[in-house]
């Protein structure tokens, strides 16, 4: 195995592990109405960071070569996919949060992200 694949494979493993365990442990411990803003910084940082690590470390697991290498064009897409899952799920939540999600502002949102990808997916081709 390649020893740069294992070190950002045991990374991305380790950060997923982390970050759905502090996700959890904000869940667990911390009410939002009592700690106001950082209470909500923790909440949604926690979790994009666990979203972020989860999309890298299964995408990794399930692109793995039969040699153990990961080719990197395929490394890159996974850390963009994490970081607009991520980007996704948050900014649906803060509309459901201040009551602002309906049906119609949904798939503005979920548009707003896919052309993102699409535009970086092109400066990516080019």
């Amino acid at each position: 195995m390649h020893p740069q694949t294992k070190k950002s494979f045991s990374w991305k493993k380790w950060l997923f592990l982390f970050s759905l365990a502090g996700w959890i442990g904000v869940i667990a411990m911390i009410d939002p109405t009592a700690f106001g803003l950082k209470a909500w910084l923790a909440f949604y940082g926690a979790l994009g960071l666990a979203l972020y690590a989860s999309v890298g470390w299964l995408g990794e697991v399930a692109s793995r070569q039969e040699d153990g290498t990961i080719l990197d064009r395929i490394r890159r897409r996974l850390n963009r996919w994490g970081v607009l899952l991520a980007m996704l799920v948050i900014g649906l939540l803060l509309l459901q949060q201040f009551r602002v999600l309906l049906w119609w502002v949904g798939l503005l949102w979920l548009a707003f992200v896919l052309l993102v990808e699409l535009i970086l997916y092109q400066s990516e081709a080019e």
